[in-house]
């Protein structure tokens, strides 16, 4: 498997994770709402940065 079929593969987890998530957020308390939320936060920001290394190529 080639870097860019790696690379690819984890944006796609890295979504699904993101939409797993945020499917689930109507069914948790609010401290588990919040880890969750951060935990999107965290995500999203890696999701950016992997877009910004795509932009530089």
């Amino acid at each position: 498997m080639s870097e860019l079929e790696k690379y690819e593969k984890l944006r796609l987890h890295i979504k699904q994770q993101v939409t797993d998530i945020e499917k689930s957020l109507d069914s948790l308390g609010i401290a588990e709402k919040l880890a969750k939320q951060m935990e999107l936060i965290f995500l999203d920001q890696m999701l950016d940065k992997m877009k910004q290394l795509d932009d530089e190529e």
